[in-house]
């Protein structure tokens, strides 16, 4: 992914930083010794990408070369160097791996990538972060979950948008309740009349798209009645479904898009908007059935 263009620097290895930058989990002895074999032959290798934050120069693509100089004896890296931080050296080095044409990542390092990004920057949205690393947003919501019942990351629900928007997700799908009527105001029809149009709907964030049915009406203590058990039990099912459907079609998605870069980079950019307005319904709709089970007091078990 590094420019041809872009100078090269001989930076010295021992001020490289590696730790929490590596995008594989784990690195692959038979290939650092490739890359060796390769430079003790006089090969040159392509320069290693590294980001410089003032502070520290994060490795961002570029372990197994680094690790093959080291077993040389060599001191010296040859890398590109680029502005940013320590973030945007895992951003860059997962997506390069993501475009790698040699091996492809595995189900291992792919979800070590997701726990990367959840540990680094907890507030990235998870279909932000399912982009990024090439998953459905269901696989980070579950490693979300885990990395809060490990304390690995603090439970918020302040997310971080791909258009770079704070938003609070705990209030998605609330509605704001409306004022009773007092013995000054007149009621019509059992209502009180409407005093304040900002009392009618919550507003909604503008990319929120509420996709689902009127959630049906359960008593306050719903897992008390035990007439309602059935209902509930129906309900869990259903839920687990729309899950994995929804799931299912985050994947298609990313294979479809990847599928139209192959057709060239012109026909991929103009297909972009009409990916991205996709990516925006299923996370509308995702974000629509979680809050609704929410509300239901519904186990994801």
């Amino acid at each position: 992914m590094s420019n041809v263009n872009e100078a090269i620097e001989m930076v010295l290895i021992s001020e490289i930083e590696v730790d929490g930058t590596q995008t594989r989990a784990a690195l692959r002895p038979e290939a650092i010794g490739d890359y060796a074999e390769k430079l003790g032959s006089g090969e040159e290798m392509d320069p290693c990408v590294v980001f410089r934050d003032g502070h520290k120069m994060w490795l961002a693509a570029g372990h197994h070369r680094r690790d093959a100089y080291k077993s040389l004896g060599r001191t010296e890296l040859p890398c590109v160097v680029r502005q940013g931080s320590k973030w945007d050296a895992i951003e860059y080095g997962i997506r390069d791996n993501l475009q790698h044409r040699g091996e492809r990542l595995s189900r291992e390092d792919k979800r070590h990538n997701v726990l990367l990004a959840l540990r680094e920057n907890h507030e990235l949205a998870d279909v932000a972060i399912a982009e990024l690393c090439g998953v459905s947003d269901k696989t980070v919501t579950k490693c979300r979950r885990e990395s809060e019942s490990s304390s690995e990351i603090p439970k918020t629900t302040k997310r971080v948008g791909r258009d770079g928007r704070r938003r609070d997700t705990g209030n998605i799908g609330r509605r704001k309740r409306k004022k009773p009527a007092t013995g000054g105001e007149r009621v019509t029809n059992g209502r009180a009349p409407k005093t304040d149009a900002s009392e009618e709907v919550d507003p909604q964030p503008k990319h929120y798209i509420d996709a689902s049915p009127p959630a049906p009406q359960l008593p306050s203590n719903p897992g008390g009645d035990a007439a309602h058990s059935h209902i509930r039990d129906e309900l869990r099912k259903c839920w687990g479904e729309c899950c994995r459907k929804l799931g299912k079609l985050q994947d298609q998605l990313c294979d479809l898009f990847e599928l139209t870069k192959r057709l060239g980079s012109e026909k991929a950019k103009k297909c972009r908007a009409d990916r991205d307005r996709c990516q925006s319904f299923a996370t509308g709709l995702g974000e629509a059935i979680e809050s609704w089970r929410r509300e239901l007091g519904i186990s994801d078990e």
